[in-house]
């Protein structure tokens, strides 16, 4: 029994409408011109080129360098601790007469000049008279009456020393104290200052290295343009146009099957009889 079986061939081929055409045309040209300008080379765009990243600016770095002494004890802090000093060392004094203004206190020498003048001639006069005027008598009585009016004259001299001096003590004392609040607060003020100035450079060199930063943000993204710009100019060309557009398919098929529906009738009894 023989026969033939059915044969085929299928051609596909990819052709650019004509409408098409010339855009594609102009498309590959205005490539073409881009790969031949000068100094186009993709490759350098294959490297490493991460964003730069600014170091401190110099406001910043100056900051940086000052911060560690902000916490330092300033001029008026260590005067201040100079004035406590002084001022425990004067309240530490004593205030005890010691009896040396005696000597140039005027109511001393006002004393015993009233003792010379009321009370000294009334007793040479009365021993005069008793004729002891050159007895110790004279001598002890006299002594007695000086001492009545010397006496009284040097509680009141000493009570007035230690008065003055526990007077120039606290003064000196309260004195000591003010002047250290005072260089206490100067210390403050400085160290806030100090703050100020470092904030300060802090802020303006933040602006500048802000600055910086955005310039190469903006570097970084013209080379990024740049970059997609090359890839076009190598590769923009050969994704032009799907694979498929302008496709035409022709098929031919050759052959023949007459036998084949000569022999059907009768193979349609054969098969029922091997069925039953």
């Amino acid at each position: 029994m023989g026969g033939s079986g059915s044969k085929g061939t299928t051609n596909t081929t990819n052709n650019i409408p004509p409408e098409l055409s010339g855009l594609t045309a102009k498309t590959a040209g205005f490539i073409g011109n881009i790969q031949d300008s000068p100094g186009f080379n993709p490759a350098e765009y294959g490297t490493a080129h991460p964003q730069a990243v600014p170091g401190l600016s110099a406001n910043q770095q100056q900051a940086v360098g000052a911060a560690p002494g902000v916490g330092d004890a300033t001029y008026g802090e260590a005067n201040a601790y100079g004035s406590l000093q002084n001022a425990s060392q004067y309240a530490n004094q004593s205030g005890r007469a010691t009896g040396g203004t005696l000597a140039t206190d005027p109511s001393m020498a006002a004393a015993y000049n009233a003792y010379k003048s009321q009370v000294e001639p009334g007793l040479q006069n009365q021993y005069g008279l008793m004729g002891l005027g050159k007895s110790t008598n004279l001598g002890d009585a006299m002594a007695r009456g000086a001492a009545g009016y010397l006496f009284p004259a040097t509680q009141q001299s000493l009570e007035r020393e230690q008065q003055a001096n526990e007077a120039r003590i606290g003064r000196q004392t309260g004195t000591a104290l003010q002047s250290a609040g005072q260089y206490a607060g100067l210390g403050g003020q400085d160290t806030q200052r100090r703050l100020a100035e470092l904030n300060a450079l802090m802020t303006t060199g933040a602006t500048d290295r802000g600055v910086g930063s955005e310039q190469a943000s903006a570097e970084q993204q013209d080379y990024l343009r740049r970059q997609a710009l090359a890839e076009q100019g190598t590769f923009g060309v050969l994704g032009q146009l799907p694979s498929s557009l302008g496709s035409q398919v022709s098929s031919k098929t050759s052959g023949g099957g007459g036998m084949f529906k000569a022999l059907f009738p009768f193979i349609l009894p054969i098969l029922g009889l091997l069925w039953n």
